[in-house]
């Protein structure tokens, strides 16, 4: 799983849930690194991204043929959608911490509830027979929609998403084997480092030279 590269929202520190932000040009670059590092480490047999410009577009910079879904998209945060992460939580602060911590009924005002987003992953993981098949599959989608995938696959808890973090274009690997399904990687952004192009946190609630906590 890849998460999409950077966009300008990511760096404003933005809400961006449906909106159709593009990536810009660090995030272009991030996309390509990000493809030469699964095309030498992978084989994909198939290759899914959310319909959303950020994702197709990183999918595209990766060199990767795609199939897209709009079940792949982020979770949908209604009223707060371009809003800066700062007001929010200035605005209505226990409704934003709330996301941050990961609890399965929050919703922003016109938005998606986190439990819905993982039964949306859940359902992506049926339509698209991810634990049926044979060989690679190379996921390109959302921070958010990313930890969903991780809980719906391992079958954790809804509330578990907030132990999961995946920086703008890093790779996170599952493995199912034998039956077994089982984290094999989280947040790798090796491939990223030593050319000015590391991640930097977009963690909603926190500081840019925090740690991210998911």
């Amino acid at each position: 799983m890849i998460r999409h590269g950077e966009t300008d929202w990511n760096v404003e520190r933005r809400a961006q849930g449906w909106n159709d932000q593009p990536m810009n040009e660090r995030g272009r670059q991030q996309a390509v690194l990000a493809g030469a590092y699964v095309r030498q480490k992978f084989k994909p047999m198939q290759v899914w991204t959310s319909d959303l410009k950020r994702c197709s577009e990183t999918a595209d910079a990766m060199g990767l043929t795609y199939r897209a879904s709009k079940t792949l998209r982020e979770v949908r945060f209604g009223d707060w959608e371009g809003r800066l992460w700062a007001d929010i939580f200035k605005e209505s602060p226990e409704l934003a911490s709330r996301w941050v911590a990961g609890d399965p009924d929050f919703s922003a005002p016109g938005g998606e509830r986190i439990s819905d987003l993982v039964a949306r992953a859940g359902q992506f993981i049926s339509e698209a027979n991810l634990l049926s098949g044979d060989g690679d599959v190379a996921i390109v989608s959302h921070g958010g929609t990313m930890r969903a995938l991780i809980v719906a696959l391992l079958d954790l808890p809804v509330d578990a998403t907030v132990k999961f973090y995946a920086a703008n274009c890093s790779v996170s690997v599952i493995a199912a084997v034998s039956g077994t399904v089982r984290l094999e990687s989280l947040n790798e952004t090796a491939h990223l480092d030593g050319v000015g192009l590391a991640p930097v946190n977009t963690t909603p609630g926190m500081t840019a030279h925090q740690r991210p906590e998911r």
